[in-house]
């Protein structure tokens, strides 16, 4: 091809190719935690009958260090009659022990278990463990026995230097843990729904609100599962069965996300606290319709537009 045959704009002089120079790019938070731990958790309302369904995988990774099994826990817990919560973690050891004392709290909890009566458990179950680990990561092998007395006496025993190294160590640490919390007033008039997530890392707020989108994601598959649910309508689904196939949708999608296992669990929770849980062999019947219908031919209204710019270059 000459150059008389191209574009007049085609200048077919060579000019030399520029070095190249790889670019910082400042990559956005994948969750509040500043980490994207290893799990994927879909929570979403269904504002016609107010419902509210809970997905996530259960894998168990181990930093990639050895294989991860794909079915080895379940990462959803029940706090009380209506409320329930998922996790993502890059440290479990903490789990079992927060959602236990979350549990009693509500369970011993006078009146209504509300969404403040939640935020309450948590908050208290989440700066206890916190504090716990901080001193044995950072203040026992020093000989400090708690916060209190490393406030009180760190700067004359430690000295300015070191005093501000642990100090700074402890304003950043991160627990590696995130909850997605969600659930209905046990009020006798208002049984609103709620979805906010839990976890902090450094300055990052402890609670985020998940109400006014109507659905709440965490884990290392958050923006492919992201990406799906907004795509599909998240936060407006009326029909449960399309709130359902939607969340399990955008489930599939991140299972291309580390860490992120095939095996689901999928969850529907009524106003009144009735749970169904869809058995495994229903969940691999809907991902078998999905990978059919994601598979299908170019529309044929699509393909007309396509045929009439692409011939010139065919």
């Amino acid at each position: 091809m000459t150059a008389a045959t191209l574009s007049p704009r085609f200048d077919p002089k060579p000019r030399p190719i520029p070095p190249f120079r790889p670019r910082k790019v400042a990559l956005p938070k994948l969750t509040p935690m500043g980490t994207p731990n290893m799990t994927i958790g879909l929570v979403a309302k269904c504002w016609w009958n107010e419902h509210l369904v809970a997905i996530s995988d259960r894998q168990l990774s181990y930093n990639d260090v050895v294989e991860a099994p794909d079915d080895a826990t379940s990462k959803a817990y029940s706090l009380s009659k209506t409320w329930g919560a998922l996790y993502s973690a890059g440290n479990v050891g903490p789990i079992p022990a927060i959602m236990q004392e979350v549990h009693y709290e509500l369970y011993c909890s006078e009146g209504a278990v509300t969404e403040q009566t939640v935020r309450a458990a948590f908050r208290r179950v989440w700066w206890q463990s916190v504090n716990e680990r901080v001193r044995d990561r950072y203040l026992a092998p020093l000989g400090i026995d708690s916060l209190d007395e490393f406030r009180r006496n760190g700067l004359a025993e430690l000295g300015q230097t070191e005093f501000s190294r642990i100090t700074n160590l402890i304003e950043n640490f991160d627990p590696e843990i995130q909850f997605l919390v969600y659930g209905f007033d046990q009020d006798k008039h208002v049984k609103a729904s709620h979805i906010f997530e839990v976890g902090k890392s450094g300055q990052e707020e402890l609670f985020s609100n998940r109400d006014v989108q109507g659905f709440g994601v965490i884990g290392s598959g958050m923006w492919p599962a992201l990406g799906m649910l907004v795509n599909t309508g998240a936060g407006g689904y009326r029909n449960l069965k399309e709130a359902v196939y939607r969340l399990c949708e955008a489930k599939f999608v991140a299972e291309t996300a580390s860490g992120v296992g095939r095996a689901t669990t999928v969850s529907v929770m009524a106003q009144d606290g009735r749970v169904v849980v869809f058995p495994d062999a229903d969940i691999s019947a809907i991902r078998s319709i999905w990978e059919k219908e994601r598979k299908q031919d170019v529309p044929y209204d699509a393909d007309d537009i396509l045929e009439k710019t692409l011939k010139t270059v065919d």
